[in-house]
């Protein structure tokens, strides 16, 4: 909700994904990539990696990274200055986003009109929008490759 970037990742089959589970429930992806399965048919146990693609696998890390990222881009801004004051004051989003049906084309506006209200909230909103930028230039950095190096290899090879 906080952040605007969407990380999409497309499937063998070219179907895009933009962080929802690749199973009916994101408890089942849970329950096939963490725990060991029994399958009745066969008689023998199940390990996750016999459960889950490679595709599946870097799907919930690239959401996963996308979340911790976005998160910590948050606690950035909150803490990079006036915490005191930032802490309480951005409680108010989070609460509003918990308890109201908010939806991310509405994120726009509730933050142009928390930005509004005086300098302090200002300061917020724009040292927020540094972090989450930073995190835009981080997640496309990981889809280019390498650039290549004089004698012609890539970097780290």
């Amino acid at each position: 909700m906080i952040s605007p970037l969407r990380i999409e990742i497309e499937a063998p089959n070219g179907r895009r994904f933009a962080g929802e589970p690749l199973r009916p429930k994101v408890s089942q992806e849970k329950e096939a990539g963490l725990y060991v399965d029994f399958d009745h048919a066969s008689g023998r146990f199940l390990s996750p990696s016999q459960q889950i693609s490679n595709f599946e696998a870097a799907a919930r890390t690239m959401t996963l990274a996308y979340l911790c990222a976005t998160a910590d881009a948050v606690r950035r801004a909150l803490l990079a200055d006036d915490d005191s004051f930032r802490l309480p004051a951005f409680a108010e989003i989070a609460f509003r986003i918990c308890t109201e049906d908010i939806y991310q084309q509405g994120m726009p506006q509730l933050i142009e009109e928390f930005r509004k209200r005086t300098p302090r909230h200002e300061a917020l909103i724009a040292d927020l929008e540094t972090a989450l930028a930073a995190n835009v230039k981080f997640f496309y950095g990981i889809e280019k490759p390498p650039p290549a190096q004089p004698d012609g290899s890539s970097c780290g090879t």
